[in-house]
């Protein structure tokens, strides 16, 4: 009998889970006639709260294309794309900014830190811009910088410190108005693999302690390795996924065999 509940509490909680992003028979083309190039082919996904997950796939496979079409940086040519219950195809323009800065978070292979500002006002600039309170501006970054160990360095420039760290802060700015989703595009691309290491555990450290939601594209099977789910795109479809089973090393080793399978850049791993 206690099996029985097990499994009724099971279907439960999963009927209950929520779908932070739905992504419903996606396509993107670029160019015309002879140049046409289909970027995603009819793609559908679904994330649910607290995910984890991994984009990889071979360069042109249409893996980047999905992130910015799924967080609005790009127009879907068919298909809809549901956020926080919200179908983003049907805002405006300025409806979709304020949207973005409200709910969506962003980390990118570049910084993209301002210079002229501080690695504190650099976090709390999305909380400038929606005017929030200054004492709980400041609070709220102390709060964030500390769980990434950079507010220490809260009076420093972009350029005093290194580029993990900078990565960090980029992070900890992605991350302060607590977005539904975070999407974060090769956020360990321009890193050695010591601050790889160190940027990963921290991302995964948010995951769990914070219960972000994130989707990460990546070309490197060590930090998809850190996710729940990986997803393999081939030619803007998909054609591999992966659930983590086991520990990490073990799931790393899956990722590499799926790349050898899926056509993916081996070599460049």
């Amino acid at each position: 009998m206690k099996g029985v509940y097990d499994i009724l509490r099971l279907l439960y909680h999963k009927k209950n889970i929520m779908n932070v992003l739905e992504g419903n028979y996606i396509t993107k083309i670029y160019g015309k006639e002879d140049n046409k190039v289909v970027a995603l082919d009819d793609f559908s996904i679904e994330i649910e709260e607290g995910e984890f997950i991994g984009v990889m796939g071979s360069s042109g496979s249409g893996k980047t294309t999905l992130l910015n079409v799924l967080s609005g940086l790009d127009n879907a040519d068919s298909g809809s794309i549901i956020i926080n219950g919200n179908n983003i195809g049907e805002l405006n323009k300025d409806e979709l900014a304020l949207f973005k800065r409200r709910n969506l978070g962003f980390v990118f292979q570049e910084f993209k830190l301002l210079d002229s500002l501080s690695l504190q006002e650099n976090i709390m600039l999305p909380m400038i811009l929606d005017k929030r309170e200054p004492q709980s501006m400041k609070l709220r970054a102390k709060e964030i910088m500390s769980l990434f160990d950079i507010y220490k360095l809260k009076d420093k420039y972009p350029w005093n410190v290194s580029g993990g760290q900078q990565q960090r802060a980029a992070i900890a700015r992605a991350v302060i108005n607590e977005p539904a989703i975070l999407f974060a595009d090769e956020p360990t691309g321009n890193l050695d693999s010591k601050s790889t290491r160190v940027i990963m555990n921290y991302i995964s450290k948010m995951n769990k302690e914070l219960g972000s939601t994130i989707l990460m594209v990546t070309h490197d099977p060590f930090a998809a390795s850190y996710c729940d789910r990986v997803i393999f795109i081939e030619d803007g479809k998909l054609s591999i996924e992966m659930m983590k089973k086991g520990d990490k090393k073990n799931f790393l080793g899956d990722i590499i065999h799926a790349l050898s399978l899926s056509g993916g850049a081996v070599d460049e791993i």
